[in-house]
């Protein structure tokens, strides 16, 4: 009940970014070589994220020009996880 009382209070309050950035960082785990990834396309993020696909294809990709994170296909890996716990509000 709590966990579905978070989801809803990100959903309404929450602008997208921040939620995104949260959802990136809850679900990213460290690879071998200590890197933050996450194997998820930007479709199965937007549903996470409770936004369309287009809209978090928008943000990931001003993300990636700042640095912050690289895209692939079905992958996002975290370059500066602390500019991305800014974003996040953490």
């Amino acid at each position: 009940m709590r966990y579905m009382n978070l989801q809803l209070h990100e959903y309404v309050f929450m602008p997208l970014p921040q939620r995104l950035a949260r959802k990136v960082l809850q679900f990213a785990s460290r690879d071998g070589e200590g890197r933050a990834r996450l194997k998820l396309s930007h479709s199965e993020l937007a549903e996470l994220a409770g936004a369309s696909r287009e809209a978090v294809s928008k943000v990931l990709s001003g993300w990636k020009k700042q640095g912050t994170l690289q895209t692939g296909r079905g992958f996002v890996e975290v370059k500066n996880e602390v500019t991305l716990r800014k974003i996040a509000g953490i």
